[in-house]
């Protein structure tokens, strides 16, 4: 019985097989759904990229630190106006009310910023002036911050303020009553379009902000405090969050 069954066992399983096979010259049964294009995997955390800048605006770069990392502080607030030739005292380095861990930042040109030595005239306007913190002479710790060009020499000035902060140093920005005062007074002047005075505006913030998110402490204590632009238009400054904003503003200008 077995002789007489195997043979058709066997043809049926043959036929079986033939019926499950795919034949390779066939694309449609290869693959029923060739007519769909598989889709593309979207790469992870893509963000929206930023508004790139149609005037030309070099900014600082520096070493990243993490956020708070850094021990030193940054504060918002008027620079503290120095006696009459105080040059002249014996101690020029720690003058009487200043704080000798403070580094103050003015508003410089590209001919002035690196004057530090109390004997040497700043030889400018403004807070660069007889009238200014340091009655128009340099000091080692009143950092030239360049405000009325868009050269980069503020690569070396922000690399060298943020070497003070890791040294646990405070840095003061300075404030006019209700303003912020950095490139925001008589620097309007030697810029021929506003674009060239917001590059400016957009060159010092940005490392600024930097600076800002990787110091330990940060202080805004005028409540009043905002940033005004050419036009007058005013921004609260009381935060980080509001020097992102400012930042952002300034980039719509420097993009249209």
């Amino acid at each position: 019985m077995i002789r007489f069954f195997l043979p058709i066992l066997l043809f049926i399983s043959h036929l079986h097989c033939a019926k499950s096979q795919v034949h390779p010259s066939d694309p449609e049964k290869q693959n029923p759904d060739s007519s769909q294009k598989p889709s593309e995997p979207k790469p992870l955390n893509q963000t929206t990229p930023e508004v790139p800048l149609t005037f030309p605006c070099k900014i600082a770069t520096l070493p990243f630190h993490a956020p708070q990392s850094l021990p030193g502080e940054i504060r918002f607030d008027q620079i503290p106006s120095l006696q009459n030739n105080w040059w002249n005292h014996t101690d020029t380095i720690n003058p009487v009310g200043w704080d000798p861990n403070t580094y103050y930042l003015w508003g410089a040109n590209s001919s002035n910023y690196q004057i530090t030595d109390p004997s040497k005239l700043l030889s400018g306007g403004g807070v660069a002036s007889s009238q200014g913190p340091t009655k128009g002479h340099g000091h080692p710790r009143y950092v030239g911050v360049v405000t009325t060009d868009n050269t980069p020499h503020n690569q070396t000035v922000f690399l060298a303020l943020q070497k003070r902060i890791e040294e646990g140093k405070t840095i003061q920005i300075p404030t006019y009553g209700d303003t912020y005062s950095l490139g925001a007074g008589l620097a309007h002047q030697w810029f021929s379009t506003p674009q060239g005075w917001y590059c400016n505006q957009f060159q010092v913030l940005s490392p600024l902000l930097q600076l800002l998110q990787e110091a330990k402490t940060v202080e805004f204590p005028n409540s009043s405090l905002q940033w005004v632009d050419k036009s007058r238009k005013s921004f609260p400054l009381q935060s980080i969050e509001d020097v992102e904003k400012i930042l952002k503003y300034l980039r719509e200008q420097l993009s249209t």
